[in-house]
């Protein structure tokens, strides 16, 4: 008489779960379209501001600095969407959410996991994109791109933390309503990135700042100048925040996110409507 013979699961530490969810993902992200289409357009606006600074006969390092401020935060916020706020979503929506679940470890190990990949991706590419904007403006200009290094290191820091920032933030908003992934993290950015970001004093609030005090402060010209004395004579002018208290800052989002994100999961009874 045949014995029936039993698979018992043997537990996997938390850390070597995050590691084996991590990786799967990363496979199922690069053999699908969403990263090649992030990187595409990543690389359009490198080749983008490497014609104008080229065509234009415009100063390397300002070329640079001023594409990274004003297009790489937009950048961060729109892969961190891409690529976090439905990282739980699809996965309800396959219906393999439960199995995730069922792995023999903590379910904070799964989120983790899928944190890495989404935050993996996000800084890799817009690293990446930093890096390559900066060799690009260089170009007519190779001599300075040993004296600029500062500012790059500067540039590199500041989209990690961004990276880190959105996709923490992202992954709890998405995952706190999984059937709409989507509509706190545009909320989110319509309050506080768009809204408090571009105004005087709110701005604080927003991680867009934050990721501006990291990169530097722009030279300003002298209608800027007239501008901020006016604003500073109504009180109407954002406080100084040093390097170290944006870093911190971004650092205490990306724990807060991760962590709330953890909560959301740990305690969620998702329903997939899979048979």
């Amino acid at each position: 008489m045949a014995t029936k013979k039993r698979i018992a699961l043997v537990p996997l530490p938390p850390l070597a779960a995050a590691w084996e969810v991590t990786r799967l993902e990363l496979t199922r992200v690069v053999r699908g379209k969403a990263l090649r289409a992030a990187v595409v357009i990543a690389g359009l606006l490198v080749v983008a501001a490497t014609i104008s600074c080229l065509a234009g006969a415009r100063d390397s390092l300002a070329t640079f600095a001023g594409s990274v401020r004003s297009l790489f935060p937009w950048l961060a916020i729109a892969l961190s969407m891409l690529f976090a706020a439905r990282v739980i979503s699809d996965d309800v929506d396959a219906g393999v959410i439960h199995y995730w679940f069922m792995l023999p470890s903590p379910r904070w190990a799964v989120t983790v996991g899928k944190y890495l990949c989404s935050a993996a991706v996000v800084t890799g590419v817009l690293v990446g994109s930093t890096v390559l904007l900066y060799l690009g403006t260089h170009i007519a200009e190779p001599g300075l791109v040993g004296s600029h290094a500062g500012d790059l290191g500067r540039a590199v820091l500041a989209m990690l933390g961004a990276g880190l920032s959105y996709t923490a933030v992202f992954l709890f908003l998405g995952a706190a309503v999984a059937d709409l992934p989507y509509l706190l993290p545009l909320i989110h950015v319509a309050v506080l990135e768009v809204g408090a970001g571009s105004s005087p004093v709110l701005e604080i609030a927003s991680i867009r700042h934050h990721v501006g005090v990291v990169l530097g402060t722009p030279a300003q010209v002298a209608a800027d100048e007239t501008v901020d004395t006016v604003l500073e004579t109504l009180g109407l002018v954002t406080p100084e925040v040093p390097l170290w208290a944006s870093l911190l800052v971004m650092a205490i989002v990306f724990a807060s996110g991760l962590a709330l994100g953890v909560i959301v999961t740990e305690f969620s009874e998702y329903r997939t409507g899979k048979p």
